[in-house]
């Protein structure tokens, strides 16, 4: 009995190793910088004294995709999985994955089959830039 016990105890803290950082739950919202004077909607973000314009959110669950935000300038446009499913052309218009494979490790996020630089970090969000764009990758409780 007591080798059982011991046996379910060594088995529960193997299962509990976080053996990567693959991401469960969360949200990448691309940005592109515009000019400080540029007004397009209430959701314009400034980041390291820059001004980004948002234009899409796509939030995963498993690595499967949930829902969508497309920013518009009369506001935000949110669809569900089975509507963009339904899009093929609308999914690769906007570069959107059904299934997207996402993890963090040592200062660099991965995405798929590309890599981005982590410029900053803060609480539950990643921050990465590209060229004129940026990354903000929030973890999802």
């Amino acid at each position: 009995m007591k080798r059982y016990a011991l046996y379910l105890f060594v088995l529960g803290l193997f299962l509990s190793c976080k053996t990567d950082n693959n991401l469960i739950k969360y949200s990448i919202t691309r940005y592109k910088e515009v000019d400080e004077n540029y007004q397009y909607s209430k959701d314009m973000f400034w980041f390291k004294k820059k001004k980004y314009k948002p234009s899409i959110t796509c939030e995963y669950n498993n690595d499967t995709l949930k829902s969508i935000v497309i920013y518009k300038s009369e506001g935000k446009i949110f669809y569900n999985r089975l509507e963009v499913k339904k899009d093929p052309l609308f999914m690769e218009m906007y570069g959107i994955s059904e299934i997207k494979k996402a993890k963090i490790d040592n200062n660099i996020f991965y995405e798929d089959n590309k890599t981005y630089q982590i410029t900053e970090q803060k609480k539950d969000s990643v921050f990465c830039m590209s060229n004129k764009n940026l990354l903000v990758i929030k973890l999802i409780q």
